[in-house]
């Protein structure tokens, strides 16, 4: 009796779910609403603060749209004016037990994003701008270059010489020490030279 019951029960509300699903298929209370934009992934769900109830004013999903482009993918398409219902898809969703639970309506939108472009000046001043910007930061990088190249070369002028420098300064050093040699005993020779003149001088008087 009991099993009876509970198998009555059972099918007075899926009779009772089937009705509601055809006699009112998008009541707010038994409906979620959907805004997906084309060729972008994920769906959003429509809340309160995104304005009017779909069921009465659909145009509310476009604020759906809107707020989860930007939440998802931080751009801002609040200048697109036109955006077009491409497609509208009905789920009827139902528990685990099989009993209707809601209505799920997931409408897709394709903008039209020639709204959102920047006019032929806007581009030309971006352009400049990031023209410069660029030329800007390969003149600091080429300065960077130059500072960390006169470090260097400071460096190693303060560096002791190298093996080879040291063998030519050795040389030069050799070299030079001749050249005193022969300067010492040119003076010798002068000094002997005027030593001798006085002595001819008194042999002849």
């Amino acid at each position: 009796m009991y099993a009876q019951n509970s198998t009555l029960q059972e099918t007075q509300q899926k009779e009772a779910s089937i009705k509601i699903m055809v006699d009112d298929p998008v009541k707010s209370e038994h409906t979620r609403w959907n805004a997906k934009i084309i060729l972008m992934s994920g769906l959003s769900l429509w809340e309160t603060t995104d304005g009017n109830d779909p069921s009465v004013d659909k145009s509310t999903l476009v604020h759906t749209a809107l707020r989860y482009a930007k939440d998802l993918t931080g751009l801002d398409f609040k200048n697109c004016q036109h955006w077009n219902p491409f497609l509208e898809i009905h789920y009827d969703r139902v528990k685990k037990d099989g009993i209707f639970s809601h209505k799920e309506v997931t409408v897709l939108y394709v903008p039209d994003l020639s709204d959102c472009l920047p006019s032929t000046y806007a581009w030309r001043d971006q352009w400049l701008s990031h023209k410069k910007a660029i030329v800007e930061r390969e003149h600091r990088y080429a300065l960077k270059r130059e500072i960390a190249r006169g470090k260097k070369e400071g460096l190693k002028d303060k560096e002791p010489g190298t093996p080879k420098d040291l063998k030519k300064d050795a040389k030069l050093e050799k070299e030079k020490v001749p050249e005193s040699d022969e300067s010492a005993s040119k003076l010798k020779e002068m000094e002997k030279d005027k030593v001798k003149e006085p002595a001819k001088r008194r042999s002849s008087y």
